[in-house]
């Protein structure tokens, strides 16, 4: 559990909490979070197209070895 302040009083605050203990306003989302997982997704994207890649090029690979193996 991380400590923030309050935009409102100034009071340190759970980062968790949905409201500040002193003054009552409700307090911002950690955006942290989304940004992680918007940095997370592109790149898992792009091993999937690289995985693809890979296994067509395999695939081919096979293919032209079991065309040519039996002449």
């Amino acid at each position: 559990m991380a400590l923030a302040r309050c935009a409102n009083c100034n009071a340190q605050i759970s980062t968790e909490a949905m409201n500040c203990l002193h003054c009552g306003a409700p307090i911002q989302p950690n955006r942290s979070k989304r940004r992680r997982a918007r940095m997370i997704a592109p790149a898992f994207g792009s091993r999937t197209k690289l995985g693809l890649f890979i296994a067509s090029l395999a695939i081919l690979f096979m293919f032209l070895v079991l065309m040519f193996a039996g002449h």
